[in-house]
């Protein structure tokens, strides 16, 4: 089976991942990306054929596995965004 890399995810389906790997809903990720839930869905699901996962927890899984989405962690806080990276970086609370 082939892998899936950086390259052949578009800037959205990076951005869905990322929020995805947050937690966030579908209609919480379309409201912060302007967009309809319907697209998140399908962007998610894309996501998930992609890197050939059977839900999103198995995605972000993946994801981490195949260095898709690298979580970087410090000592205390939760995560966010670092903006312009596929990354989420911990920030103290």
């Amino acid at each position: 089976m082939e892998h899936a890399s950086c390259e052949r995810l578009t800037a959205r389906e990076c951005e869905v991942l990322q929020l995805v790997s947050h937690g966030l809903s579908a209609k919480a990720i379309a409201r912060l990306m302007a967009i309809a839930p319907r697209t998140v869905e399908r962007h998610i699901d894309n996501l998930r054929l992609k890197v050939g996962a059977r839900n999103r927890t198995h995605m972000i899984a993946r994801a981490c596995a195949r260095g898709l989405l690298v979580i970087t962690q410090k000592t205390h806080g939760a995560p966010t965004l670092t903006p312009g990276t596929p990354e989420l970086a911990m920030i103290s609370a």
